[in-house]
């Protein structure tokens, strides 16, 4: 497969890989089951990082134009031959779901679509965003800063799990203008990633908020700590003790385990991260709004990004964007 870069193109060197292989499908060079490279193959062939070639497979395959199957490899798919189906049913579902994780977020419909004509006035002047690699050791950390940081404007954010970038670095490479991870994690990921990476450390801490609602628990009865992995579940727990709280009557449990709704009624405190909803079945969901109904204590625990912190990943946001209308 015969893949061309442009070398000082402002497209990013990914997105050249997808629009390469996508247009050898279009004119037929490619055709429906066939195989294609592997990601080390094709960076070995490119000369590009390994993380680089799977983005660029990642955005093939949300296009619906490629399929990786597990163990098997890479393949073309299958053309859509109705005009009412094919792209058009991809293209219908991307935005269901586009518009369903606004809501979540809390976004109106007006505001989805002032973001959405941003977005492609964006693209059509080839504006380049700045792209932020997040790093962190639990999957609730790492949602709720990419909630928080993807409202700076012009920036894209991707989420890595700290355990997986350090079993396979090549992961994060050149397509991440800046990589961001806690000052726990920051040593480990700088031996792993060596000096490829722009690296900024922060402090993750709970918000006032979340203090005032601990601190304002009853003091009688089990207080329950529902996440979504024993990790994040570890960094509640120390909270709930540095605020007096007896760890004898604090219990944990994760989603998807079993005794879930039995857990939910049997603690009057429940404790858990703001968007639970990500990580729990729509049942689970129910039972912990059933025991809001029902007067139990619901405390969502907020792990957000200091000030400092934001301001100073804000200046260094800037700081690349100007790099990036100077090249």
């Amino acid at each position: 497969m015969e893949i061309e870069l442009r070398q000082g193109s402002q497209v990013p060197v990914y997105r050249q890989i997808a629009e390469a292989v996508a247009g050898q499908i279009a004119e037929g060079r490619l055709a429906p089951g066939d195989k294609l490279p592997t990601v080390r193959q094709l960076a070995e062939e490119t000369g590009l990082a390994q993380g680089t070639v799977k983005h660029a497979y990642d955005e093939l395959e949300k296009e619906g134009l490629i399929e990786m199957v597990q163990g098997r490899g890479t393949f073309v798919r299958g053309r859509e031959e109705s005009a009412s189906g094919g792209r058009k049913d991809l293209a219908m579902a991307a935005i269901d779901a586009l518009l369903d994780r606004m809501e979540e977020l809390g976004f109106s419909s007006r505001e989805s679509e002032i973001f959405f004509s941003l977005k492609l006035r964006e693209r059509e002047e080839g504006y380049e965003q700045v792209r932020l690699a997040l790093v962190d050791c639990n999957t609730e950390a790492l949602s709720q800063m990419a909630d928080q940081l993807s409202r700076v404007a012009d920036v894209d954010v991707y989420q890595f799990l700290l355990d997986d970038v350090l079993d396979a670095p090549y992961k994060i490479g050149d397509h991440e203008d800046l990589v961001i991870t806690t000052s726990t994690h920051f040593h480990q990921l700088s031996q792993a990633v060596g000096g490829r990476c722009r690296l900024v450390r922060v402090v993750l801490s709970p918000s006032n908020q979340t203090l005032t609602a601990l601190a304002r628990a009853p003091e009688e009865g089990r207080v329950g700590i529902l996440t979504a992995s024993d990790k994040f579940g570890r960094i509640i727990r120390r909270s709930c003790t540095a605020l007096g709280i007896d760890g004898g009557r604090v219990d944990a449990r994760l989603f998807g385990e079993e005794g879930v709704r039995s857990f939910v009624e049997g603690h009057p405190v429940l404790i858990l991260p703001p968007n639970y909803n990500r990580f729990c079945s729509k049942e689970e969901g129910e039972w912990v709004r059933a025991a809001a109904r029902a007067g139990q204590t619901v405390i969502r625990y907020d792990y957000l990004v200091d000030g400092g912190s934001l301001l100073a990943i804000e200046e260094q946001i800037e700081e690349v964007r100007r790099g990036k209308k100077g090249r």
